[in-house]
């Protein structure tokens, strides 16, 4: 006859599975909720997709009416929105929280600066289409030096992402 399971038994196998699961999470975090840098890269990579800026020049560029140049600003401003979105459902580790709070704050800038330009393409008004796109090599270029000071921050704790700075 088999001997009855004490319930001993089943709390240590019950303790002993919930350790493994914490330790499978801990794995992937710093044990505050954040990721760690792997994890991290991973899914700040998946979060930013293919978003460009030089992609952006061409396609405006080629806009021969308002209607397209609110097409195609729109379009990346939806993109990058999109990573915006998903990289502030990321929790970074302590050791890149400022480079990540910078990125998304880059992002965050340079897709209100494309939202100039596409809301006043969008209304067909010539004055502020000027004024708006006058605005965006600025931004442009500011974007591209918030991008290289996060991309530095990221670098010096081995976290590489493809910022294109």
């Amino acid at each position: 006859m088999r001997k009855p399971i004490s319930i001993a038994a089943i709390v240590a196998v019950a303790l002993a599975a919930g350790l493994l699961v914490w330790l499978l999470v801990l794995r992937d975090n710093d044990g505050e909720g954040a990721l760690s840098p792997s994890a991290y890269q991973r899914d700040a990579e998946a979060a930013l997709g293919g978003i460009a800026v030089s992609g952006l020049g061409e396609e405006a560029g080629q806009a021969r009416t308002p209607a397209q140049l609110a097409e195609a600003t729109e379009e990346v401003e939806v993109a990058y929105q999109s990573s915006i979105d998903e990289l502030e459902d990321i929790e970074p580790p302590r050791a890149v929280a400022d480079a990540h709070e910078q990125l998304v704050a880059a992002l965050e800038d340079f897709t209100a600066a494309l939202g100039e330009v596409s809301d006043a393409a969008g209304d067909e008004k010539a004055k502020e289409i000027r004024t708006a796109a006058r605005r965006l090599p600025p931004a442009i270029s500011k974007f591209n030096s918030e991008l290289a000071d996060a991309d530095r921050q990221f670098r010096k704790e081995d976290v590489e992402l493809p910022l294109n700075p």
